[in-house]
């Protein structure tokens, strides 16, 4: 277990570093995150979906 808060402490370090580096880049960090999450939240609902008997 504290290998794995370790191994996330030290990439939200370096993520804070490239971000203090590069200013620019949060921008785009952020945008990249949110359309991950939205497209692990479309893939979930896609699955539900396929899952789920069709009732159309």
């Amino acid at each position: 277990i504290f290998i794995f808060i370790f191994i996330f402490i030290f990439i939200f370090v370096s993520s804070l570093s490239v971000q203090a580096s590069h200013k620019i880049t949060t921008t785009s960090i952020f945008t990249q995150f949110t359309t991950n999450a939205f497209a692990q939240i479309y893939n979930l609902n896609t699955l539900i979906s396929l899952s789920m008997p069709s009732t159309t």
